[in-house]
């Protein structure tokens, strides 16, 4: 009279089981985001290096990265050049 029950000791045991496997789930997507942040701060910083070192040497393309200025500073046609404001000095 005095049988445990097998039912509820499996039911523990697989609750158990279950909630051990969602936790080291969710630690390996929690280091695998931090090693892809890790990797972009990483590279980030690589391209800031490169272009110091360009820019040390003298190169524009230190100081304008990818993105160079055009050649021309000529305005595209159709475009008028803002006016500037001379304020009267005191």
């Amino acid at each position: 009279m005095n049988e445990v029950s097998v039912v509820p000791v499996f039911i523990v045991i697989g609750l158990l089981a279950g909630l051990v496997a969602w936790a080291v789930k969710a630690a390996q997507q929690r280091e695998e985001q931090l090693r892809r942040e890790q990797f972009q701060r990483d590279m980030l910083a690589d391209r800031a290096d490169y272009e110091d070192r360009l820019y040390q040497q003298g190169d524009p393309r230190g100081m304008h990265g990818r993105y160079m200025p055009p050649a021309s500073t000529a305005m595209p046609c159709g475009v008028k050049k803002r006016a500037t404001v001379k304020f009267p000095s005191m």
